[in-house]
């Protein structure tokens, strides 16, 4: 099949202008953020794990102007993590389906503890992974 579909072409520098002046403004901060189906998915190696675009720099930002912020990552693998010593909180929420936005609201608001241990390391960076010096791709294939 065919997809014909568009978005309006926004100034990225702007939409990152506009959200730290929010930021500095908010009590604490929520940012949802992570990855899809475009960037990750079953028979298809990343070429990293760090974050899409400029997801990274984006937390970076908040979390320099407001200590109260809380990054909710949906992602179904590792991810790079450079900014974690600066944020409040995080919590990993896998891809919960359709719901996922109540799930996450009775954790962050504390209705629910989940005590989940994870099953999997997540580095600050590609260079924390114990096999970083073997890391590398063949045709396309990690």
């Amino acid at each position: 099949g065919v997809c014909i579909g568009g978005v309006e072409v926004q100034d990225s520098d702007e939409l990152m202008a506009t959200a730290v002046q929010l930021t500095k403004r908010a009590d604490a901060v929520i940012a949802a953020v992570g990855l899809n189906g475009e960037w990750e998915t079953e028979g298809y190696d990343r070429k990293s794990l760090a974050l899409s675009g400029r997801t990274n720099e984006l937390i970076s930002k908040l979390a320099a102007v407001n200590p109260k912020t809380v990054v909710v990552i949906q992602s179904g693998s590792a991810i790079t993590m450079p900014w974690s010593d600066s944020v409040a909180t995080m919590v990993h929420t896998w891809y919960l389906g359709n719901t996922s936005s109540d799930a996450i609201e009775d954790v962050i608001f504390g209705k629910h503890n989940p005590s989940g241990k994870l099953l999997l390391e997540f580095p600050k960076r590609e260079e924390d992974i114990p096999s970083f010096g073997h890391f590398h791709s063949e045709d396309g294939k990690v």
